[in-house]
């Protein structure tokens, strides 16, 4: 039995219970600012998934989804969910699943982030970790601050679909180790991960570094589909990013970059393919920012 007081020293009459049953079920726990505990009757639940239909907000101690998905489970958000100064080991995070197979629908609702002091480790919208989970962005992440990626896959075999909008403003955290974390739009971490930008989905970043897509691993899949676009608007911030090899591009809609050394297209490997499409293009405004980019044996 899992016990909640509503007072403040405990008062035995001012407590609520639930079975321990209900502590592994899909939803999880949702805090919202009042660190009030919000259970099915507010998360509506159906063939064992989750429906935000309202808006909640984190407080000091606690981000929306407290306790992350834990595998095999839909979160449909139809509101907003805003982080608030979540501080845990992978700091600021909306939407958090582990173990995969898990399905986030952002949409029409929204995810809004931020660390906008650097304050802490990172800020996510969404963060899987774990293989096999799937992403659909038909309404909108922001992100703001530095560290502050709209999706981030670490895993394998995962799919991020993005027919609305993400968007961040920010760039890298450099104290954090091993590594520092840019304001990705979508980052994969992991081999034959898949991202697509459908007709009238779009990826902007504002942010030194702030690739739209990044890849670090191998046989990854992008496709910007005719109608999609990737923005991005400061220096060494590609469209698409690559770090590993035999990964796949298409491009049939629009990548633009503004920045001093932001390719449209970066490959850094081997036996990468970038496919430029009849109706896709690829704009650079500075003189060492190339369309496409290879970096490596075999590439084409």
């Amino acid at each position: 039995m899992f016990c909640r007081y509503k007072t403040n020293p405990p008062i035995q009459s001012n407590r609520f219970c639930l079975p321990e049953v209900l502590l592994f079920v899909s939803i999880a726990l949702i805090y919202v600012s009042r660190a009030t505990l919000v259970f099915a009757e507010e998360c509506l639940t159906s063939d064992g998934g989750c429906t935000v239909p309202k808006s909640y907000t984190g407080n000091a101690t606690n981000g929306p989804f407290n306790v992350p998905l834990s595998g095999n489970t839909t979160l449909n958000i139809e509101g907003t969910l805003k982080s608030g100064n979540t501080f845990t080991i992978s700091g600021v995070v909306a939407v958090k699943t582990i173990n995969g197979s898990n399905i986030v629908n952002v949409g029409p609702g929204k995810i809004e982030t931020s660390n906008p002091s650097g304050n802490y480790p990172r800020a996510y919208g969404v963060l899987h970790s774990g293989n096999k989970n799937k992403t659909f962005v038909s309404g909108s992440i922001s992100t703001i601050g530095d560290g502050t990626p709209g999706v981030y896959n670490d895993g394998d075999d995962n799919e991020t679909t993005v027919s609305g909008s993400i968007s961040t403003t920010g760039g890298s955290n450099n104290s954090v180790p091993p590594q520092p974390e840019f304001a990705y739009g979508i980052a994969n971490k992991g081999n034959g991960n898949i991202a697509t930008v459908s007709s009238g989905g779009s990826i902007t970043t504002e942010g030194i570094n702030a690739h739209g897509v990044y890849y670090d691993g191998n046989t990854n899949t992008m496709t910007v589909s005719q109608g999609g676009s990737i923005t991005t608007a400061e220096s060494d911030a590609a469209g698409i990013y690559y770090s590993g090899n035999n990964n796949t591009t298409t491009v049939g809609g629009e990548i633009t970059t503004t920045g001093s050394g932001a390719h449209g297209v970066y490959n850094l490997g081997d036996d990468n393919s970038s496919t430029l499409a009849a109706d896709g293009s690829i704009t650079t405004a500075e003189s060492d920012a190339a369309g496409i980019y290879y970096s490596g044996n075999n590439n084409t």
